[in-house]
């Protein structure tokens, strides 16, 4: 686990609106949790308070669904954070890419 990845992901602009402040959204990876477990921090998302309510109200074998649905490929999102983290502002340069990419589809 990463406090300090978690800190830079609350300081980044949500992934489906671009919106702040922003909580870390663990994303359903089935080869790194048990039952009753989130993954690890490699695989957190930046959404809002909103939408991080709402995409669990769709449950997590339904959130990548609902992820694509508004245009965001979150496993390479969260991979591409996870591999920038310490560079917020190359961080917040993916975020910007992926919403654009979204905004395009």
């Amino acid at each position: 686990m990463s406090p300090a990845h978690l800190e830079l992901i609350r300081q980044l602009p949500s992934c489906i609106s671009g919106k702040k402040p922003c909580d870390p959204h663990h994303l359903r990876v089935s080869n790194e949790r048990g039952v009753g477990l989130k993954a690890t921090d490699r695989w957190a998302i930046p959404l809002t308070r909103d939408e991080h309510e709402e995409i669990h109200t769709v449950g997590s074998k339904k959130e990548e669904d609902w992820l694509l649905a508004r245009g965001i490929d979150c496993y390479s999102l969260a991979n591409a954070l996870w591999q920038n983290t310490g560079n917020l502002k190359t961080m917040e340069n993916i975020v910007w890419t992926h919403l654009r990419g979204a905004k395009d589809e």
